[in-house]
């Protein structure tokens, strides 16, 4: 299972210097700085280094400046939701001693966030795993309908097919029929000349020998 994109630091600074941070802050201090001297104020951005695999974003006002760096990949939603959270909690306006909790603050608040998203990433993961199963069982159906339907035509196919066959076959059996009616009217008159041809031999051809023999 991947693991969940993560807020690794963040810090609060007031006239664009650190007065609270929390997270890894040797590794992200040089950029940290260099965003902190460059932001635009009164306004949220992210920017996304391109030397790391990290991004920045911040909520700046005219003197105070929300700020956390992150894994590329994390949504810009919950990094600023983050803020946002840190922002409401942390005490800011009129006088602004140093205040111990507020690192601690931003050291749980980031364990939260990071907990959340662990979690939405685990709901993401079923999602798409129940997705891709009932995409699999779609595509199965799918399949199995085109061979039904394959099904259906080859057995219409057959079925044309018979009745072309039994028509062809009756066809033929008439012929046959007729066929060997021809052949029994052609013998049967064989037949009778050949009894004729007897009959004008014995009786002559005007039956004068067979008419003797009557009278």
């Amino acid at each position: 299972m991947a693991s969940a994109k993560r807020v690794v630091y963040s810090c609060i600074a007031d006239n664009r210097k650190i007065v609270y941070e929390a997270g890894d802050k040797g590794r992200h201090h040089d950029l940290v700085l260099n965003v902190l001297e460059r932001c635009a104020l009164d306004c949220r951005k992210s920017y996304k280094d391109e030397k790391s695999a990290f991004t920045v974003n911040y909520i700046a006002e005219t003197e105070r400046i929300w700020l956390c760096v992150a894994e590329n990949g994390l949504n810009t939603r919950i990094a600023f939701g983050y803020l946002e959270n840190v922002k409401r909690r942390s005490p800011h306006g009129g006088s602004r001693g140093v205040d111990q909790t507020i690192p601690v603050l931003l050291a749980s608040q980031m364990s939260q966030f990071t907990s959340a998203q662990d979690k939405a990433t685990q709901v993401n993961e079923a999602i798409e795993a129940v997705k891709e199963v009932m995409i699999e069982n779609l595509a199965m159906v799918l399949r199995r309908g085109e061979r039904l339907e394959d099904l259906q035509i080859r057995s219409e196919e057959l079925k044309e097919d018979a009745q072309l066959f039994n028509k062809n076959a009756t066809k033929l059996k008439s012929h046959f029929r007729w066929a060997n009616l021809r052949w029994y009217l052609i013998g049967a008159i064989v037949l009778l000349i050949i009894a004729v041809a007897i009959a004008w031999g014995i009786c002559g051809l005007t039956w004068q020998h067979c008419k003797k023999k009557t009278t």
